[in-house]
């Protein structure tokens, strides 16, 4: 049986301390992109992608209801390119009381992607 999540991930701007928050859904297959939404709840049909905000932001935190069954990590892509930086899912359980904090920073106006591997 397969699993998807929802959840959120959160950026805090590097310059003004802006929080920007986006809802995610993640689905349990590997080989796809994570799901996007800044104004509601994301789904499967939701955007691949969010464009980031206009200034340096770093990531600060990754919380999701659940792990998906199937897929257990995701690389994080800046325009279509691998930062080199993987999100282990289980490990971003909102049930965890020790949830690791990413600190990944990304540049201001780039197309951010999380994809299952």
């Amino acid at each position: 049986m397969t699993t998807p999540s929802q959840g959120t991930v959160i950026l805090q701007g590097l310059k003004t301390g802006n929080i920007y928050s986006y809802g995610i859904y993640i689905s349990d297959l590997g080989g796809v992109n994570w799901k996007w939404a800044t104004d509601v709840t994301a789904a499967a049909a939701s955007s691949d992608f969010i464009i980031t905000p206009n200034e340096p932001c770093r990531i600060i935190d990754i919380c999701t209801t659940a792990a998906p069954t199937v897929s257990l990590t995701s690389a994080i892509l800046t325009n279509d390119v691998s930062t080199g930086q993987v999100v282990v899912i289980a490990n971003t359980a909102a049930a965890l009381s020790n949830r690791s904090i990413p600190r990944i920073v990304i540049a201001p106006g780039k197309k951010l992607t999380i994809k299952q591997l």
